[in-house]
């Protein structure tokens, strides 16, 4: 019983950091492009997306250009949207 139940925290907690680094990186990624003054569009497409799925974070970014990648990503895991 032991051992099952270790298993599975321990495949939520990986599912949880997996998806909480690749946001982080997206962010990261987006950050960059925003201070090189690249619209969403041209981010979307660089990153072979759509648009709409880039946009809140896209907009947490852009509106604040001064915060860091963990402080935006606390941003976007409240709740904002597009």
């Amino acid at each position: 019983v032991t051992e099952s139940v270790t298993k599975e925290v321990t495949e939520s907690v990986t599912k949880e950091v997996t998806k909480k680094t690749k946001l982080m990186e997206r962010i990261s990624l987006i950050q960059k492009k925003c201070r090189k003054h690249k619209p969403l569009s041209v981010i979307a497409n660089e990153l072979e997306t759509d648009p709409d799925e880039l946009c809140p974070v896209y907009n947490i970014v852009f509106e604040n250009t001064e915060k860091t990648v963990e402080e935006l990503y606390e941003l976007l895991t409240r709740g904002a949207v597009c």
